[in-house]
């Protein structure tokens, strides 16, 4: 068996994120914000529509939280438009 101090300390790391989530859910556990019967509701809407959304933020917290990463990545793609656009052929 080959045992090499990067392979443990790699296990360890990546055990440590998934004990520091599951943490983090069972803090969750029965404290959400949303009304479980309401989610189930909406689930259900999603599933009769003939185009559904991709995605489905629930929640006026997953909204919160979806529109404040939106406004990260456009505050960050902006600070930095004029080398992203530096790339494109010129006429």
């Amino acid at each position: 068996v080959h045992f090499s101090f990067f392979t443990y300390f790699s296990d360890f790391v990546i055990f440590q994120v998934v004990r520091d989530t599951m943490a983090g859910l069972k803090r969750l556990n029965h404290n959400q914000s949303g009304d479980p019967k309401r989610v189930a509701e909406a689930i259900v809407k999603v599933a009769q529509m003939k185009r559904p959304p991709v995605r489905l933020y629930l929640g006026s917290g997953a909204i919160q939280a979806l529109q404040a990463k939106l406004n990260e990545v456009v505050t960050e793609v902006n600070a930095h438009l004029d080398l992203s656009q530096s790339t494109d052929f010129r006429d």
